[in-house]
């Protein structure tokens, strides 16, 4: 089938019928191929022994509803995968060659199960219990995450804790010329000596290159965040991490405006004992001065003790700064006292139900989904003008037109921007309530499993 003439797309697919089943290409030659090796045993065209190759060395694969087989070491290499892989992850992927995907599609959930292959990896040796860690989980986290300790894992999760969200910050290569530069990197990331990167937080980079008309140096300059990160993994190092866990959900409060993001994470150590608390504060505190004081400004943050021995800083500016606790093995830290307050609640009260009964995961990650969609309603609504004023809502048993369950009366004929026109991905994913992912590692192979459980229909 072909476009119709004079159209300015040429578009073509070819369909066909063989047996019970069916064959769909966008090429008239690719179908041709396929029914060669269709009809013919001994094609060497055929990628058939491969895939079936592949599903052998996946434990536990059966094919269900969709199967999908991936050559991921050309993806890899391919321009258009490299520029709109929307999970912007190629490094992760580069070691990974081939990829087995099976979904199965049940009454109550979708079942994703994913096998990565990848000759360097080898099987986890450690003991890889979880639960002591998922405890921390607060019943309204809409992110939970955990996974073996690494360094580069670890800086990135306490970073984003301690300093807020993350923005990229890259070096400045010496003799960086802006007309020359490419755009675009090899892997299809911005390259690391991108300018408009570089000067996201400003600090005595910004000094040094303010007065350069080239916008080059002598020799590299260090950045300001690999400094830090190398002292933090000294630090932590000494009591030996094993494992970590992060936390977060946004918070709406009835009486403001403004959506804030509650994260926290625990890290659990080996000699727990051995970790320096002195030296740990100090390296915050420094490095909260070098990224957000003005130069010159003898601005000092001083660590408080809680009653309940934690620790907090006295002057913290908004998103940035928090309080920890040092108990057993356990390192938990939180972007505020509450949030801390609330990690350690957590971890005292009784599980009702395993978040996961796998003893021998890598990596668990929890996504409340439709427990995500509230907070971005209420902020639509709010931009709106809904839930701050009297504008007409439509109840479900519920006096307060700023609760989650409020919905926009359109009887009136008023069509608003930001509660109906402006939709969040969340809504297409209405009908699941949470999504799971289960990651384990053997020789040569990465297996996932990731759980997308409906909403439970009243």
């Amino acid at each position: 089938m072909k476009s119709e003439e004079g159209s300015s797309n040429n578009r073509t697919f070819a369909v066909a019928i063989v047996g019970s089943r069916g064959i769909v290409t966008t090429s008239e030659v690719l179908m041709q191929r396929a029914l060669k090796n269709n009809a013919d045993d001994k094609s060497e065209d055929k990628l058939l022994d491969t895939v079936l190759d592949s599903a052998k060395q996946a434990e536990g694969f059966a094919s269900h509803d969709v199967t999908l087989w991936l050559d991921q070491a050309v993806l890899n290499k391919d321009r258009y995968f490299r520029n709109y892989w929307i999970h912007n992850n190629l490094k992760e992927l580069k070691d990974i060659n081939k990829v087995l995907i099976d979904l199965e599609i049940a009454s109550d959930k979708l079942l994703e199960k994913r096998w990565l292959f990848n000759s360097e990896i080898a099987a986890s040796t450690k003991e890889t219990s979880l639960d002591q860690l998922l405890k921390f989980a607060p019943n309204s986290a809409q992110l939970v995450s955990v996974r073996q300790a690494d360094d580069k894992n670890i800086n990135q999760t306490l970073d984003a804790v301690i300093f807020g969200p993350k923005r990229a910050i890259a070096p400045l290569e010496a003799g960086y010329n802006p007309a020359t530069s490419e755009s675009t990197s090899e892997d299809g990331e911005e390259p690391t000596n991108s300018p408009y990167q570089r000067y996201t937080s400003l600090d005595q980079r910004f000094d040094q290159d303010i007065d350069s008309p080239e916008l080059s140096v002598n020799k590299t300059i260090s950045d300001g965040e690999s400094k830090f990160f190398a002292a933090l993994s000294e630090v932590l190092a000494q009591a030996k991490p094993l494992r970590f866990a992060l936390f977060a959900e946004p918070q709406v409060e009835t009486t403001s405006s403004f959506v804030s993001f509650n994260r926290g994470v625990v890290v659990e150590f080996e000699r727990a004992e051995s970790l320096s608390k002195e030296k740990l504060e100090k390296l915050i505190s420094d490095e909260l001065k070098q990224r957000f004081v003005v130069a010159g400004n003898n601005v000092n943050f001083n660590w408080q003790t809680g009653a309940d021995n934690s620790r907090s800083l006295s002057r913290v500016l908004i998103e940035h700064g928090g309080a920890y606790l040092l108990e057993k093995n356990y390192l938990i830290f939180a972007n505020s006292e509450n949030y801390l307050a609330k990690l350690i609640a957590s971890s005292k009260t009784p599980i009702s139900e395993k978040l996961t009964t796998n003893p021998n995961l890598t990596r668990f990650a929890l996504v409340r989904v439709k427990g995500s969609k509230a907070p971005f309603d209420k902020l639509m609504r709010r931009l709106d003008g809904l839930g701050l004023s009297t504008t007409p809502v439509k109840q479900n048993n519920n006096q307060n037109a700023d609760l989650e369950d409020s919905e926009v009366d359109t009887s009136s004929g008023s069509d608003l921007l930001f509660s109906q026109n402006i939709s969040s991905l969340i809504g297409v994913a209405g009908d699941v309530n949470l999504a799971t992912l289960e990651q384990t590692t053997n020789n040569g192979v990465i297996k996932e499993q990731v759980s997308y459980r409906f909403a439970t229909k009243k």
